[in-house]
This record gives structure tokens, C-alpha cells and sequence, in this order.
């Protein structure tokens, strides 16, 4: 990758961009000039012959061309089209000459194409969500005398935070459309303290979701634009990433190649690697996601080795493609490329084995690099049973806490609403850290909702005894000093028994996951839930099908109790400091246990 594409070459881009948006402004007045001119001449024609237009020539294609020279677009949207297309292609060349492509996989490639596509503004997505905005303030300032606008409200923020999924409705709302949703925003406020909610958790939320639309005026998500310090700093950004996109790319590349490899315990390649199904059942090489990881790999090899990326003639995915031919018919071959001996089975399998043993040990250097020390406890090479307990604690006691992305994706897994007649429900959450899965469940909140309008409300409550452990002093006691909580246990949990805290409705959990800890933490966490009660916890991704014989077991036992397994997105604890990728396990223990 160049260390960083000059700023005068920057400055030449941005200013040739600038004066092509110039030139197409100029053009759009000089095609508004020809079409009030082409008005004038039929008016004229009309003067000279007011009562035969049309009468003495027929509607060919000559002279339906004639009446269609100039067709007038709308001046906005016109010059905000060639804006974004001419953007695009600048981007794309900054892109391209800085060389950070080169650094890429595939899936991090497909996100800059995806962010890159051409994506009209949608003005009538636009004028729809001013629409929706107002009918929502309306419904609120009407339902403000009855205190009953909990519905109308959560309707609001929801259509605000949609808005930021959606940057071509953004684009399209123009600043007319922004100052409008402000001054909605600012009815929205006054009908939620016109009911009565000032101070409340409903007024705290909403004005988070109208922080946030602001920030998306600041920062709006698509393609930045076009100016000088923007892609300096994007390049500069792009520059200190660099190591860290390449790193992502090799581990994302050989995980895809195996599932076996998702979680990453202990990860290295050694001298083979299995591809299944890389062709079809009548012998073709498959096109898809399995070539694609395949040609990933060569080029990481390729870059390794000190070349550059180079067109797909010569790799040996078409080495395969040309060995193989044309014939329809499942068969054994056998290739060779720069970095790789392929042997491919009638089953369509192919088997990889890696020729250069000194790029093997630098992807294995970067692949420890990047998955951090929590990969050097790994999996554990004694197949322990359940019950052959880790006692001491984790390295740093695993403390990763648990990001708010995957905060959310955990909570929905629970249903934690209820009637407002039943009782709170009971909550732990065993070590605890920073409390960012338990503070959110002890916010109380009460209120009504509606169904759709026009139908009575339903009253709930939002409003739980929670509970809990964490085995540093320094955490525990500020979870103590947010008072939110039922009981703080300044314990190691695997030390506190059920017959102390009493059991539980609902436990969450995000326990230390190096040498299968998570499993002793989720077995341990199992002797506190009542019957019929629920249980979610963040666990390593290998759990789900590593062989040793404790995760066995785990499986075995996480199956009577009708586990459900689900990959969160790879990365989700980057910012925690670990990319160890994880999964969310949910159970439910049988009634009678």
C-alpha cells in the first residue's frame, strides 16, 4: 500500500470534482435556456396555425424525437444524482490509488462496493416519513390529556432511528426536511411533558433518539462527501488500519474455509485444510462463496510472499477450471499452484495441502496477533467432563464487557414485559463487570400501550428485582453505588450456592471464556434457575461444536433443555478487546429439575 496519496493529488481530485458539479449546474441552466426557447417556438408554431397542431404528420419515431429533444428533470434531484455519481467514481479512484485494496477480503471489499453502489435519493420515501412524523405528533399531542401517548412515542423514536438505516431518504429530505423533523422533534418534547413524563425514562429516550438523528446530520452514513480533509482523513484512517483490515481478512478468510475454525480456540492452519462441496455433483467447480474464499486465500499467500494481486488468469482456481474441463461427470483430480497442491474427490471435497511452510508460519503469527492472548489459554488440550470445575479465576478474570450491540441482541432473546398485576421478575446476572447486561433490566418502567390506534391500551410493567455478582472489589462496588440492583454479591460465583441468593426467574450472563470457563459458569449458573425458568448466556463460538468431551457433554446437556444457538456477528467484542468470536446460548430448564 503507498504510505498515503499526496494531499496535492488530493487537492487536483477534490478541485476537478467541484468543477465538473460546476459544469453540470451550468449545463442543467443552459438545457432550461433551450427548453423555454423550444416553449417559445411552439408557442410561435400555435400563433401560425392555432387551430391544425398535429393534424399533418403522423407519430413516428422522427417525430415523436422532435416534440422529446428537451424534457426538463427537476433542477434538485438532477444536480443531486450527478453529485452522487460523480462522487462515487471519485471515491472509487481515491480508493484505487491509495492501494488499500490490496488488503482486503472479499467480505470487506463487498461493504466498500455496497457503500459505493448508486443509490438514488428517495424523495417520495422523504415526503412519506414527514408524513409519518406528523401523524405520530398529532396522535401524541391528542393522547397527551389522557397520559396515553406511550405507543405514538415509541412509534416516533422507532421512525427516527429507521432514518439512519436508510441514507437515501436522509439525502432526499434536504435541509427544508431536516428543520422539519426538528420542529416535530420539538412538539414530540413538549406533548411528552404535557403528559406528564418530565424527568421520566420516556423523555430520556426520546431525546437519545433525537441526539441521535442529530448526529446523523453531522455524520451522515453512505458516502462522506467529497472534500479534501474528508478523504485525507479517510486515507490517514485507512493508512492506520491498515495492518489490522489485512490481519481481519486472513482471519475471516480461513475461518470461512471450516466451520471447525469459526471459534477460533487455539486457531492455527497447519499443513491441509478440508474445502467441502468446492464442486458440484457433476464434477464443475462451484461458483459462490467457496471460490471466493478460496481466491481470498491465494491472495493473502500472494501478499505474504511480497507480489500484488493479479487478475484471476494464472490462480489456481483457473488452474482447476482448465484442468478439469468440460466433462460432466464427478471424477478425481489432482493440480498445483504457487502456494497450494489440490486434490479434489468424486464427493466434490477437496483436500488443500499448503506448499510453503514460511507462509504458513506468517498467517499463523497473524492469526495469534489478532485474535490476542485470549487464544493463548485456548482450548483446553484435557477433555475435561462437567464436572471437573476451574476454580481459579480467568487471566484479568476474562472481564470483556459486553458492548451494547450485543446487549440488545441478548435482551430480545427474554421476554421481560408483564402485566401490571404480576409480580417483579427475579434476575441474575452472575459476573456482573461494568453491569451492562444487568442495568438496563433494573430501569423500571410503567405505562400503557396500544396495539394500533383507536384500540384500548394494555397496561405493563417493566419492573425486576435484579441481582448481582462480580468477584472484583473495585466493580462490585460501583455496581453497589448505582443502586439499582436487589443484591450485590462481592463473590467469585463459582463459590456462591443457590441456597444463599435463591432462584432465579431469568439469569443473563457473559462469563470469562478461555479453557471452557464458560461452560463451568453456565453449569454453575443452572443450579439457580427455578423450574420452567430461562437462562442466556454469551459463550465462545466453539462451544457449539468442539470435541472435547466437556463441550460434548455440554451439548448433550444444553440439548435437554431446548438449546437454541446463534452466532453473534464476528467482531462483536472488538471493542471490548477481543475477537473472539461468540455465540448466544439460550436454554430453559425443564419443569421438575
Amino acid at each position: 500500500m503507498n504510505a498515503i496519496v499526496p494531499r496535492k493529488t488530493v487537492e487536483e481530485v477534490v478541485a476537478a470534482r467541484n468543477e465538473t458539479l460546476r459544469r453540470y449546474e451550468e449545463a442543467f441552466g443552459k438545457v432550461a435556456e433551450a427548453s423555454q426557447a423550444l416553449s417559445d417556438a411552439r408557442a410561435m408554431w400555435k400563433e401560425a396555425a392555432p387551430s391544425v397542431e398535429g393534424r399533418y404528420y403522423d407519430a413516428g419515431k422522427e417525430t415523436k424525437a422532435f416534440f422529446k429533444v428537451v424534457q426538463m428533470p427537476d433542477r434538485e434531484q438532477y444536480l443531486a444524482t450527478a453529485r452522487r455519481l460523480v462522487d462515487i467514481t471519485v471515491w472509487q479512484h481515491v480508493v484505487e490509488i491509495s492501494g488499500i485494496e490490496d488488503l482486503m477480503d472479499r467480505e470487506e471489499k463487498d461493504k466498500l462496493r455496497s457503500q459505493m453502489q448508486y443509490r438514488a435519493p428517495k424523495f417520495r420515501s422523504a415526503n412519506n416519513f414527514l408524513e409519518t412524523l406528523l401523524k405520530f405528533v398529532e396522535w401524541a399531542e391528542e393522547d397527551s390529556e389522557h397520559g396515553d401517548i406511550f405507543g405514538t412515542l415509541r412509534s416516533f423514536q422507532r421512525e427516527l432511528k429507521d432514518l439512519a438505516d436508510g441514507p437515501e431518504t436522509f439525502e432526499a429530505l434536504g435541509e427544508t426536511g431536516i428543520e422539519t423533523v426538528r420542529g416535530y422533534a420539538r412538539r414530540m418534547v413538549d406533548a411528552v411533558k404535557a403528559a406528564d413524563l418530565n424527568g421520566s425514562v420516556w423523555l430520556q429516550d426520546l431525546t437519545t433518539a433525537v441526539d441521535a438523528f442529530e448526529s446523523l446530520i453531522i455524520n451522515p452514513k453512505g458516502l462522506p462527501p467529497v472534500t479534501v480533509d474528508n478523504i485525507m482523513a479517510t486515507l490517514n484512517g485507512l493508512l492506520g488500519q491498515s495492518n489490522e483490515i489485512f490481519m481481519r481478512g486472513v482471519a475471516n478468510s480461513f475461518s470461512a474455509l471450516d466451520r471447525r475454525f469459526r471459534s477460533h480456540d487455539g486457531f492455527k492452519i497447519g499443513s491441509r485444510i478440508i474445502i467441502d462441496r468446492l464442486c458440484d455433483a457433476d464434477g464443475w467447480l462451484s461458483y459462490g462463496r467457496r471460490e471466493d474464499v478460496f481466491v481470498d486465500v491465494e491472495r493473502i499467500f500472494k501478499v505474504l510472499d511480497g507480489g500484488k494481486p493479479g487478475a484471476m488468469y494464472g490462480s489456481i482456481i483457473e488452474v482447476i477450471r482448465r484442468e478439469r474441463g468440460n466433462s460432466l461427470n464427478a471424477r478425481y483430480s489432482e493440480h498445483e499452484g504457487d502456494y497450494f497442491k489440490v486434490r479434489i474427490f468424486k464427493n466434490g471435497n477437496a483436500h488443500l495441502w499448503f506448499t510453503r511452510k514460511d507462509l504458513v508460519l506468517k498467517v499463523n503469527r497473524i492469526l495469534a496477533e489478532y485474535y490476542g492472548e485470549v487464544v493463548g489459554d485456548g482450548m483446553t488440550k484435557e477433555e475435561d467432563p462437567l464436572k471437573n470445575v476451574k476454580t481459579t479465576p480467568a487471566k484479568r478474570y476474562g472481564f470483556y464487557p459486553t458492548p451494547d450491540a450485543a446487549v440488545k441482541t441478548m435482551l430480545d432473546q427474554v421476554p421481560l414485559y408483564r402485566s401490571k398485576d404480576d409480580p417483579p421478575l427475579k434476575i441474575l446476572e452472575p459476573s456482573a463487570g461494568t453491569g451492562n447486561l444487568s442495568r438496563p433490566l433494573a430501569a423500571e418502567r410503567t405505562g400503557s400501550h396500544r396495539q394500533s390506534y383507536g384500540e384500548p391500551s394494555i397496561e405493563y410493567t417493566y419492573r425486576h428485582d435484579v441481582d448481582v455478582v462480580e468477584i472484583q472489589p473495585h466493580l462490585a462496588d460501583a455496581l453497589e453505588a448505582d443502586g439499582c440492583y436487589n443484591r450485590v454479591f462481592k463473590s467469585d460465583f463459582l463459590a456462591l450456592r443457590p441456597e444463599t441468593t435463591g432462584l432465579y426467574d431469568i439469569i443473563v450472563m457473559n462469563p470469562p471464556f478461555d479453557r471452557e470457563r464458560d461452560i463451568d459458569h453456565v453449569v454453575h449458573a443452572l443450579k439457580f434457575l427455578r423450574p420452567g425458568a430461562t437462562l442466556v448466556a454469551i459463550m465462545s463460538a466453539g462451544t457449539e461444536f468442539r470435541e472435547t468431551k466437556k463441550a460434548k457433554a455440554f451439548r448433550a446437556l444444553a440439548a435437554t433443555m431446548s438449546a437454541d444457538w446463534r452466532d453473534l456477528p464476528p467482531g462483536s467484542f472488538a471493542e471490548s478487546g477481543t475477537y473472539m468470536n461468540t455465540l448466544i446460548l439460550k436454554v430453559r430448564k425443564p419443569s421438575g429439575h
